[in-house]
């Protein structure tokens, strides 16, 4: 059972032209709002923030490439993490429900799968899920390759899915995503 989340900061936040992760919601920062959700869930909160440091009390963890998307996040947070597997969320989906962080703090990996990813009806959340350490090695050859496809990763490696409801889907990439989904939030 996990009691770790790793939190996707939001990188370099070039549709939103701001850094999510400092964004308000209910009056706080976009990242201090989930982190907070998750404490009620996990023990401890690290955050994948690349470069950038937050100030915030929680470890801080480089991108294992500096400049690589999420997949130098994950990669940076696997290859950090002790443990067998790391439960990843990303900043920029402040929908999330309680009900799916319950699910990530109590859920493993089946055996032989790899990755466990949320996903909705019209598509994948790669950015939502549990990551298996064995992906670690062939991650970095992928990365050390030039490559930054989290799609293109992970047709190379064994999946399941979980559900997410269309509403908790939501990503704030963009100015009108993040207005969209404070409007959902009330």
């Amino acid at each position: 059972m996990p009691d770790t989340i790793f939190i996707l900061c939001g990188g370099a936040s070039s549709r939103m032209g701001a850094d999510k992760a400092l964004l308000p919601v209910d009056r706080i920062s976009m990242l201090k709002r989930i982190t907070e959700r998750c404490r009620k869930y996990f023990k401890h909160c690290k955050l994948l923030s690349g470069t950038q440091e937050y100030e915030l009390p929680y470890q801080h963890i480089p991108d294992y490439i500096a400049d690589t998307g999420p997949l130098g996040a994950i990669a940076g947070g696997l290859q950090h993490h002790r443990g067998s597997e790391i439960t990843v969320i990303p900043v920029d989906m402040p929908l999330l429900e309680d009900a799916t962080l319950r699910f990530l703090s109590r859920v493993s990996i089946p055996e032989n799968i790899k990755a466990l990813l949320g996903t909705n009806k019209s598509r994948l959340h790669p950015l939502v899920g549990i990551y298996h350490k064995d992906i670690l090695t062939n991650l970095k050859i992928y990365l050390d390759g030039g490559n930054r496809s989290v799609r293109g990763f992970l047709q190379q490696i064994p999946t399941r899915t979980f559900e997410l409801t269309d509403k908790e889907s939501l990503n704030a990439n963009t100015p009108d995503e993040y207005q969209n989904a404070l409007n959902e939030i009330g």
